[in-house]
């Protein structure tokens, strides 16, 4: 099996340009690629926020289990996190480890493994834990990691310390790949897949998804609909029946009995769930 993207498809990358106005400290007035569906149904609406980074991918391609979201979340402290922006329920914090997060924030719209699942970077530990706790890291943190006893499929011992850090990165780096079907912030999301279908990202996510599918990997996807009417919109054919869904649209808790077939909501969740996180 072939472990990453070809090089083909990781240079039809729409984000490079990006990066690259990123890596030589350009200002950020707006994270959009010019002339871009997504952009004009973003800017349509005041709920997108385009002042702070897309986050179009989280981790490496290489990993065997891809997740397809809708679009990243936004709680006003995102400012702090991604901008510096002072919060006073923030840790605290340094130029530094804010410099770093900018710069794992741009390696990620690269595709760099080195960026790994970069939420679980020390320097993305910004909000305190808790049961209603915000921040990219704690987000991603109850979504995908579990205690040994419980029902996640990535369960690690233990929630404070450097070393949890180390593991969730570890093995989310390993095992998980996050793609976004639009990839800016907004608080809900309120766009039809007309509206964005024919964005470059869009396309890219869809030959993305047909080379994983032939190569290997296991794709849950949150909204079967959605990628449905895009996939068919652009003419891009693929195998929905090897992939899996959340049972709840939700709900993007990487759990046992959280996963179905795709288009099969009722079908048995154990047999789901076990195909989908087989090695």
């Amino acid at each position: 099996m072939t472990t990453t993207l070809p090089q083909s498809l990781l240079d039809a990358n729409p984000w490079l340009p990006l990066a690259d106005r990123l890596e030589g400290r350009a200002p950020l007035p707006t994270m959009t690629l010019a002339g871009d569906a997504a952009t004009v149904a973003a800017e349509a609406s005041a709920d997108f926020k385009l002042w702070l980074y897309p986050q179009p991918f989280i981790g490496d391609p290489a990993a065997r289990h891809w997740l397809v979201c809708l679009n990243p979340g936004y709680v006003p402290q995102d400012a702090h996190e991604q901008l510096g922006e002072p919060c006073p329920s923030a840790l605290p914090d340094t130029p530094a480890r804010l410099a770093r997060r900018q710069a794992l924030l741009t390696r990620a719209l690269r595709l760099d493994p080195g960026a790994g699942f970069y939420p679980f970077d020390a320097a993305f530990r910004t909000f305190p834990r808790g049961a209603k706790a915000i921040g990219t890291q704690n987000w991603w943190l109850r979504a995908l990691i579990g205690a040994p006893a419980s029902n996640k499929f990535i369960r690690i011992p233990g929630r404070d310390g450097a070393d949890f850090l180390a593991q969730a990165w570890e093995v989310a780096t390993r095992d998980v790949f996050v793609l976004e079907l639009f990839p800016y912030h907004s608080a809900r999301f309120g766009l039809s897949p007309a509206d964005y279908a024919t964005s470059a990202h869009v396309r890219f996510v869809l030959e993305a998804l047909a080379w994983g599918a032939a190569n290997g990997r296991r794709i849950l996807v949150r909204s079967e609909a959605a990628l449905r009417e895009l996939a068919e919109r652009n003419g891009v054919r693929l195998p929905f029946g090897t992939l899996f869904a959340t049972r709840t649209r939700q709900s993007f808790f990487l759990s046992r009995g959280n996963v179905a077939r795709f288009g099969e909501p009722d079908g048995d969740p154990a047999e789901a769930a076990a195909a989908f996180w087989a090695e």
